[in-house]
């Protein structure tokens, strides 16, 4: 994550954005992703709020992270659709 964050910073000055959110030359950063990468935008959220001014997680596995669901509950999800789009692809 530290990474993005070197990253985004490194396109606001190249574009030269403001750091102060109050600024008109500020430039908003919104973090995106589905399923896994959802999850990395929106821990990146939590973790650099005073970077990343939003994150949309879709389909994230954020309940399995807060221990509300079963261990394995994402990965049997994820391998059942795997087995259903293509026979025998989750035994390899």
């Amino acid at each position: 994550l530290a990474d993005c964050v070197r990253l985004v910073r490194a396109e606001q000055a190249a574009r030269n954005c403001s750091l102060s959110r109050t600024s008109q030359n500020y430039c908003p950063v919104f973090s995106f992703g589905g399923s896994y990468p959802g999850f990395l935008s929106a821990m990146l959220r939590l973790r650099y709020p005073a970077v990343i001014d939003g994150a949309y997680a879709a389909s994230a596995p954020v309940r399995i992270y807060a221990q509300q669901v079963q261990q394995y509950a994402y990965y049997q999800v994820v391998t059942r659709s795997a087995e259903r789009a293509v026979s025998g692809c989750s035994a390899g």
